[in-house]
């Protein structure tokens, strides 16, 4: 994570985003905020939050189908080391600490196969597998702001 937002205003976000909530709102017990969803082939998972902060991890997936070809241009093989496992830890730590979980929306595919966090052409070049699972991730995105934005007015996004 070495560039992007230092740590203690990661923090003081997180902060905010633990607060917003409406005072009317009826939070559901952890657990109960909404099943796994997955997309076409199990390539991107959308786990409902009961929070205003939606975790994005697009590069902690280790699956290399091999109906997906690689990609041929961009970043290839390079896996963000325990993105995946950092999102999960934050998730779990919040659980524990609040009775609350955000949102996670995590792509398992490998970046040498597709990318969700470039533009359409970039991240699944062509291939017709690849752009499911792209549109199918972004429309997970969208879907947890809109729910976002609907249960607490506003919230955070934070892509690792």
């Amino acid at each position: 994570m070495g560039r992007g937002v230092p740590a203690g205003v990661m923090i003081s976000l997180l902060g905010v985003a633990l607060s917003c909530r409406p005072p009317s709102t009826v939070l559901q017990p952890a657990g109960m905020q909404g099943a796994t969803r997955w997309g076409t082939n199990g390539y991107v998972a959308y786990e409902p939050g009961s929070m205003p902060l939606i975790i994005v991890i697009p590069h902690g997936g280790t699956l290399e189908p091999p109906e997906m070809p690689d990609r041929i241009s961009g970043t290839l093989s390079r896996y963000d080391t325990n993105t995946l496992e950092l999102g999960r830890s934050i998730a779990t730590a919040l659980l524990e600490q609040t009775g609350r979980s955000p949102y996670l929306i995590i792509t398992h595919v490998h970046r040498k196969k597709l990318d969700t966090n470039r533009d359409l052409l970039e991240a699944a070049q062509d291939d017709s597998l690849g752009t499911r699972a792209w549109e199918e991730f972004h429309a997970f995105i969208d879907e947890a702001k809109a729910e976002v934005v609907t249960k607490f007015g506003s919230g955070l996004l934070v892509d690792l």
